[in-house]
């Protein structure tokens, strides 16, 4: 939505509204900006997510090598 501004400016509006319908008519970069810093947090979760995972987490792959009798690489270069 187009708007001439106070000072003659042509603003860029959008409306934004929630699951119940409810609506405000905001600024276009407000609504960039609220956007970007959402997306920003939601990274940071996902990195503190992974950053909290412990480095020894189970590995599928290294549990089938034990079941079959195969020797990891770490065994392997304990034995040579």
């Amino acid at each position: 939505m187009l708007r001439l501004s106070q000072r003659g400016h042509v603003m860029i509006e959008r409306l934004v509204q929630d699951q119940h319908g409810h609506g405000a008519i905001i600024p276009h970069n407000v609504v960039e900006r609220i956007t970007a810093l959402a997306l920003r947090r939601a990274q940071l979760r996902r990195d503190s997510l992974q950053m909290s995972m412990p480095l020894n987490s189970y590995r599928p792959d290294k549990q089938a090598e034990a079941h079959r009798g195969v020797p990891s690489a770490l065994e392997q270069s304990a034995v040579s």
